[in-house]
């Protein structure tokens, strides 16, 4: 344990299956809400997603994603909480489901998504397991308490695939109501087969209001 005599706490760590992190917080963190009120504790999960992201820069170490943090007024309040996480961990009976996700789509889900996700997993006290950044698998684990749970995660979460796919399919080309097409934020004359150099201001607003 490490006191931190400024603040008049204690600081002590408690390491538990990374998977299993967002399962014991129950959703909304309903169970580490009860946990931390009734300890007096204070209690901090790792980032969830931390597995996925392996880069880590040179001469620095990272953190340890199984870690678990946990501050309190005594000894005693640490130890009763970590009874109670231990006491919710071994409670746990999963359900487990695999899916496949295109890796590209799982690559930019990890890259600029995460905080649709977070949400997903938060709402309904579930775990997604996505692959390495640039692991190029496509194989996605959903695990949770109950099973409809699980199907409502992979539902949202397939909902955000399909989101992605429609934003990707706008980005490759609109069709304008000209009758041309805007492909990469450039207006293309179907008719010439080059880049169209007429109304450029209108239709470069056009392309600026609908490609994300």
């Amino acid at each position: 344990m490490l006191t931190i005599h400024q603040l008049g706490r204690i600081v002590d760590g408690y390491k538990m299956d990374f998977s299993l992190h967002q399962i014991v917080c129950g959703r909304n963190r309903k169970n580490i809400k009860l946990i931390e009120s009734a300890t007096n504790t204070a209690i901090y999960f790792p980032p969830p997603f931390s597995p996925a992201y392996a880069y880590c820069p040179p001469h620095a170490q990272r953190r340890d994603y199984e870690q678990i943090i946990i501050t309190g007024e005594s000894p005693q309040a640490i130890e009763a909480a970590k009874y109670k996480l231990h006491d919710n961990q071994v409670r746990i009976r999963l359900y487990v489901r695999d899916v496949q996700i295109p890796s590209a789509k799982i690559d930019s889900i990890l890259l600029t998504r995460m905080d649709k996700v977070r949400k997903i997993v938060e709402v309904n006290g579930s775990y997604i397991m996505f692959p390495a950044l640039g692991s190029r698998s496509t194989l996605v684990r959903v695990q949770g308490l109950e099973s409809l749970h699980i199907e409502r995660t992979i539902r949202e979460l397939m909902a955000l695939v399909s989101f992605l796919d429609h934003i990707l399919g706008r980005r490759c080309i609109l069709t304008s109501s000209t009758g041309r097409s805007v492909l990469h934020g450039h207006l293309v004359d179907h008719a010439a087969g080059r880049p169209s150099t007429s109304e450029p201001g209108r239709h470069q607003d056009y392309a600026r209001r609908h490609l994300c």
